[in-house]
């Protein structure tokens, strides 16, 4: 398993080079690098309830692709994947990252907001620090 993660960073790296030599702005490389880690932060843990292409599972685990929570209230997105919650008021829940920095936080909700139906946007680990810091748990 950590062998695919740190081969999952290599593509990742590889293919923000490529962006750069093709000519990429900095804030677009910056959002692409974010995105890459993101996607192995993702994989690595929450692919496994949310899915591999953040499909969902019916009711039971929500659809990210299409997630009115990050195109309207990313703040409270970053505090749930951070802190975990209660899903649907039943006994089950998300669970917490708490060995997450701001920045992991960030990356995710940014590879989050680049999947189909999403907005797309880049998010900073200074602004995503400060959001965490007002998080009700």
């Amino acid at each position: 398993m950590r062998f695919c993660i740190e081969y999952s960073k290599y593509l990742g790296f590889l293919y923000i080079l490529l962006e750069l030599l093709s000519g990429c702005s900095e804030a677009e490389t910056r959002k692409l690098q974010a995105r890459s880690e993101g996607q192995v932060l993702y994989a690595a843990r929450c692919a496994q309830c949310h899915g591999k292409q953040a499909e969902g599972l019916g009711a039971l685990y929500p659809d990210l692709r299409h997630s009115a929570q990050l195109r309207t209230a990313p703040e409270q997105a970053a505090c749930q994947i951070l802190y975990g919650y209660p899903l649907g008021g039943q006994k089950q829940t998300m669970p917490s990252q708490p060995d997450w920095t701001p920045r992991d936080v960030a990356a995710v909700l940014t590879y989050l907001s680049s999947l189909e139906g999403n907005t797309d946007s880049l998010y900073v680990s200074e602004q995503v620090a400060e959001v965490l810091k007002d998080c009700k748990r």
